[in-house]
C-alpha cells in the first residue's frame, strides 16, 4: 500500500501589527488633501513644477479663511478614522481607503 502521510504546508503569515510596521502607507495630512484637491481643480497647476506649485499652494492655503481649513481638517480625519478601521477589519483595504 502506498504511503498517504502528505507532507503538510506551513506558512508562516505575519500578524497586522507585523504588516502595519513595514508598510510605507502614510496618510496624508490636511494640507497634502488640499493640494491634491487643488492640483486637479485648475489645469494651470497640472505642468507647473513641484516646487513652485508647493510654494504657490502654501500661499493659498495661508489665504485660506479657516472655514475652509476646518472641512480639510474634517476630510483628514475621517480619512484617519478609515484607515484605523481598515487595520483592524480583514474586509477594508489600505489601497481602498488612501485612494478615496
Amino acid at each position: 500500500m502506498a504511503n498517504t502521510n502528505i507532507p503538510e504546508a506551513r506558512y508562516n503569515f505575519r500578524t497586522r501589527t507585523q504588516v502595519r510596521k513595514t508598510r510605507n502607507n502614510k496618510m496624508s495630512n490636511c494640507f497634502l488633501l488640499f493640494n491634491s484637491n487643488l492640483r486637479r481643480s485648475k489645469p494651470r497647476y497640472v505642468s507647473m513644477p513641484a516646487l513652485d506649485f508647493i510654494r504657490t499652494s502654501s500661499h493659498e492655503w495661508s489665504s485660506l479663511p479657516e472655514k475652509s481649513k476646518t472641512l480639510y481638517r474634517r476630510k483628514y480625519e475621517i480619512k484617519k478614522y478609515e484607515l484605523e478601521k481598515a487595520s483592524t477589519s480583514p474586509q477594508y483595504s489600505y489601497m481602498d481607503i488612501l485612494n478615496i
